[in-house]
């Protein structure tokens, strides 16, 4: 058989769970990036855009390992809408 797969789920902003294969391992998983994530999940529909959150943080550091963040296999991951600017035009 093949190789075990780490997998996660990313919500997208339609409420739809769609599971991403991201590693053969935890460790492997851990090791990832949030720029790697993002690569991983390109195939969900959304925004490209988007803020993803994991566990009410925001995985804003591209350059920052997965595992700083605590992701675990199998978490699930949201994409979140982001409104630029905001306010009144006169």
């Amino acid at each position: 058989p093949g190789k075990p797969v780490v997998q996660v789920k990313v919500r997208s902003f339609d409420g739809v769970e769609v599971p991403v294969d991201l590693a053969e391992s935890e460790d492997d998983m851990k090791k990832m990036t949030v720029h790697d994530l993002k690569d991983k999940i390109q195939r969900v529909p959304g925004n490209p855009d988007a803020v993803l959150t994991y566990g009410g943080k925001r995985l804003d550091s591209d350059s920052k390992p997965l595992g700083e963040y605590g992701l675990k296999p199998k978490a699930l991951i949201q994409m979140v809408v982001t409104v630029h600017g905001g306010g009144l035009r006169h």
